[in-house]
């Protein structure tokens, strides 16, 4: 809002006065609250003169100045000449001429400023006065903002791409613009003075009389009307109309929208007519989309039963192997066993490990061909997770005499990212047959970069060993499920010829390919590539990594040489419903000195949890009365009260579950939980998870035998 004012009087303490009146804050009113409104921006000036010169200024420099307050008399010019002379320049100025005297009378004052002066006679009531200037300011300003409005409405209507028109309540063109005047060929100037009528036959001319009734009645409506061109052809419209009333309320005429739908009417005829032909072409087929659809949901329910049935038969499966294995491994390390009856142990637990892996390769194999495998994408170190495969095989290439090599390329991105469980699963199954058809001689896993772009590395990988090798009849089906090279390396090696299918398909989604040389009694060479994101690293170095024979692997696989962590200061739960789990897990637990508290349901756990302090927790995920999700829910938020009192506590959770399936593991952490453990699993599996989890704990517990740190599980004691 402009509220800018220029004040001329030749008294100094006058003007001083204005400037208390004008330039107070009324940004507060008498409540104390705050407006949105500027002040009054006051400029004064001790002559007519001066005030001239300063109004002009600003007039040259767009800057417009609503209203003027000036003395009658005044040095130099007086306030009616300067009020005359920035009329003159801008004749919306509002002027305000302020007297004591009568030299000049109102009426001539309104006679040379043309009736639109303000007269105020001194002495004056400076409330009243300040009442006046700001209504003049609001006034000035409102109008400003009307004829802004105005014009901008008559642009919006001048430049429509629709054709407009005002008529009177006889028909009567009022308004046009120049879209409705090309659209029927006339010019703007032609356009004024005729009527609507002019635009229609005798049939339409009753139809637009009956619509102006309506109007007249306030009604609007949309009608399809055809207008004749000048020269007399005819436009198919759409015509809009609304009623318009003067200020008075009256009815004053209609405003009219017309928009030329002839394109789209000839548009509409051919669709009509090629709709009319497809038809008979839909209704054929109809019927082989509905026997489509049959056929559809008949293989969508056979697939979802097909994956239910081998998520459930892979959970009732893996339940009793967990305790097969588990209990297995337990005797196979018990020093006591005889040498024979350590090699019918060790015999078992190689089968129960086959059988482990044949469920987990047909549940990958049903999930691929369901279309529910997906491959995630994830920062990972490519060197550390080629080697740890490497390594996982040193022992078993040791025990048959094979060197076992590992080679890096010379520019080979070390951090790169995208699914490296799915790369491991290809690397292990391609290695691990490597490992099983070689008796002697050596095998090389080499990694390259085959090409570079700008975002991603397509790497590939070499596995060649110098085994028993493969015909070339059965090479073309080698990657296809179910195929072995023949049947007597399925009766000498084991297998299903499951493992490559499910490589090849990995590989193919990770964007890239495989294939594999070989011939009988040479060996084989397996070359895959993958694509994976680049981030930026440093480069490895061509250095061949090698395990031989005389140099088993290490680490993980010296699990019995290293000497056992007790965890007898600590407390764990196990909640288990399944009798062999329950007996299995704590006896796996006692192996490695853990005191274990047994619960049948989450009811029991939580029953427990009341009684005393934990510092880990295994739970089953399915078990009657209240299942693993549903405890840990309710422990979660026994813990969350907790801290709103203060009082930190967080006992870690793991999930035992038979479910493999990609998606379990996400449920479990989702749930609440902190980890989860797959079954069947293995003695090394449970330690990392204790290890992971308890090893904190364990270091306290050791201080606290010399008398500085209290575990929880020993303020559960004290409590």
């Amino acid at each position: 809002m402009n509220k800018r004012m220029l004040i001329a009087d030749d008294d100094v303490q006058l003007l001083e006065y204005y400037r208390n009146i004008f330039e107070q804050d009324d940004s507060l009113d008498f409540f104390g609250k705050k407006r949105a409104e500027a002040p009054i921006a006051v400029h004064t000036f001790p002559d007519g003169a001066q005030l001239v010169d300063f109004f002009l200024s600003e007039h040259r420099r767009g800057e417009r100045i609503p209203l003027c307050l000036l003395d009658m008399r005044m040095t130099n010019v007086d306030g009616l000449t300067a009020a005359e002379t920035i009329r003159a320049a801008d004749p919306e100025v509002m002027i305000i001429i302020i007297t004591a005297y009568t030299d000049v009378s109102p009426s001539e004052m309104r006679k040379r400023l043309q009736d639109d002066i303000y007269y105020v006679k001194k002495p004056f009531n400076e409330d009243e006065l300040y009442s006046l200037v700001t209504s003049l300011l609001k006034n000035w300003n409102i109008r400003q903002a009307l004829r802004e409005s105005e014009g901008n409405y008559r642009r919006v209507l001048e430049q429509s791409n629709e054709g407009i028109l005002t008529v009177d309540f006889q028909g009567n063109i009022t308004f046009a613009n120049a879209t409705f005047a090309t659209m029927f060929g006339y010019d703007l100037e032609s356009i004024r003075g005729r009527s609507l009528f002019d635009f229609v036959d005798d049939a339409n001319a009753n139809r637009i009389r009956e619509r102006i009734a309506r109007r007249i009645q306030g009604i609007s409506e949309r009608y399809e009307l055809e207008l004749i061109r000048k020269d007399g052809g005819t436009v198919s419209t759409m015509l809009s109309a609304s009623p318009m009333y003067a200020g008075n309320g009256s009815f004053s005429g209609s405003f009219c929208v017309i928009t030329d739908i002839s394109e789209s009417k000839r548009a509409f005829e051919f669709l009509r007519k090629a709709k009319e032909e497809t038809e008979c072409a839909n209704q054929r087929l109809q019927k082989s989309m509905e026997e489509s659809l049959k056929l559809a949901l008949k293989a969508e329910s056979a697939n979802k039963a097909k994956s239910e049935f081998l998520a459930n038969m892979s959970h009732e499966i893996r339940t009793p192997l967990n305790g097969i294995l588990g209990f297995l491994e337990l005797l196979h390390k018990d020093g006591r066993l005889t040498l024979q009856q350590q090699k019918y142990i060790a015999t078992a637990l190689a089968s129960g490990d086959t059988l482990l892996h044949l469920i987990n390769d047909i549940l990958d194999l049903s999930k691929i061909e369901a279309g529910k495998m997906e491959i995630s994408v994830t920062e990972f170190d490519l060197p550390d997770l080629v080697n740890k495969v490497t390594e996982f095989f040193t022992t078993q290439a040791h025990r048959k005499g094979i060197q076992l090599t590992c080679h890096f390329a010379e520019g080979t991105p070390a951090i790169l990212r995208g699914d490296p469980v799915r790369l491991r699963q290809v690397l292990v199954n391609l290695l691990g047959n490597a490992v099983k058809f070689t008796e002697k001689g050596e095998i090389s896993v080499r990694v390259s970069q085959d090409e570079e772009a700008e975002q991603t590395s397509l790497l590939r990988f070499e596995v060649q060993d110098t085994g028993i090798g493969i015909a070339q009849d059965a090479l073309p089906s080698i990657f296809k499920a179910f195929a072995q090279a023949d049947g007597s390396t399925t009766r000498r090696y084991g297998g299903t010829g499951l493992g490559l299918a499910i490589a090849g398909q990995l590989v193919q989604m990770m964007g890239g390919g495989i294939d594999v040389e070989s011939a009988p009694g040479k060996g084989s060479i397996f070359r895959f590539t993958v694509r994976l994101q680049k981030r930026r690293s440093p480069s490895i170095t061509a250095e061949p990594r090698v395990r031989s024979s005389l140099e088993p692997g290490n680490g993980a696989f010296r699990g019995e040489e290293q000497e056992q962590k007790p965890f007898a200061a600590l407390r764990i739960l196990l909640v288990e419903d399944n009798p062999v789990n329950q007996a299995l897990t704590t006896a796996m637990l006692a192996y490695f000195g853990c005191r274990a508290d047994m619960a049948d349901n989450g009811l029991e756990a939580l029953e427990k949890l009341d009684q005393k302090r934990y510092d880990l927790i295994l739970m089953d995920c399915q078990m009657p009365e209240m299942d693993g999700y549903e405890a840990t829910a309710v422990i979660r938020e026994k813990e969350a009260e907790s801290r709103r009192q203060g009082e930190e506590r967080h006992v870690p959770i793991v999930a035992l579950t038979a479910h493999a399936l990609d998606g379990d593991r996400d449920v479990c952490l989702m749930a609440g939980m902190d980890d989860y453990l797959s079954k069947p699993f293995k003695i090394e599996e449970l330690r990392s998870i204790l290890s992971r989890w308890l090893i904190r704990l364990e270091v306290h517990a050791e201080e606290e035998e010399a008398g500085r740190v209290e575990t929880p599980s020993c303020r559960s004691a004290n409590t």
